[in-house]
Formats: C-alpha cells, sequence, structure tokens
C-alpha cells in the first residue's frame, strides 16, 4: 500500500506559492517598468474624448432611453412577467397532473397483485 508522503507534498506546495509569488512580482515590476497602467488611463481618456466628440454617449443613451420608452410603452415587461406566470402554472399543473397518473397507477398495482408470504 502506498502512502502520501507528507513531507514531499507540503515541499511541493511550498514550491508552487514561491513560484506564484516570484510570478506576481516580477508581473507587478513589468507594470511599473512599461508605465502600463498610466497607458491605460491614457488610452480610456482618449476613448471618453472620442466618444464626447463624436457623439457616441449621446447617442447611446438615446438608445437606452428608447429601448425603455418601448418596453414601457408596449408593456412587454408586464407580458414577458405573465408568460413566466403562465409557464410556471403549466408546470405545476403537470407535475400535479403526472403525480396523480403515477398514484393511480401504483394503486392499480398494488389491488391487482396478491401478495404470498
Amino acid at each position: 500500500m502506498t502512502f502520501i508522503n507528507k513531507d514531499k507534498v507540503l515541499h511541493g506546495v511550498e514550491k508552487a506559492v514561491d513560484g506564484a509569488n516570484c510570478a506576481a512580482e516580477h508581473a507587478e515590476q513589468f507594470v511599473k517598468d512599461n508605465q502600463i497602467d498610466q497607458k491605460i488611463d491614457s488610452v480610456k481618456c482618449k476613448a471618453e474624448n472620442f466618444m464626447k466628440e463624436t457623439g457616441i454617449d449621446q447617442k447611446i443613451n438615446s438608445a437606452v432611453d428608447k429601448t425603455e420608452n418601448f418596453i414601457k410603452t408596449n408593456e412587454i415587461d408586464k407580458k414577458a412577467q405573465k408568460a413566466v406566470n403562465t409557464i410556471g402554472h403549466g408546470m405545476k399543473t403537470a407535475g400535479e397532473r403526472m403525480k396523480k397518473a403515477f398514484s393511480k397507477q401504483d394503486s392499480d398495482s398494488n389491488s391487482d397483485s396478491t401478495h404470498t408470504f
């Protein structure tokens, strides 16, 4: 029978943790050395400015408003909830009918058979 060597397992886990910590330190240093965080902020700022200059931000807000109005006007949210409720009721009814059918089948099979011990 083979047993697990506790010392070897702990040593392996220790090495894995050391490796993960070392990788994290290298990644952090890479970000600092290459000023990646500053570059990300710069790209974000440029994207925000582009959206404002071209009016994309307003177009997005307008599209969201139109979608919300369409949903309210056509009562889609209420219709969707009603559909969910209908499906739920149908599932419940089907489950009850199946339960009755199985219980009837069980009672029929019990009355047909005679048990002799």
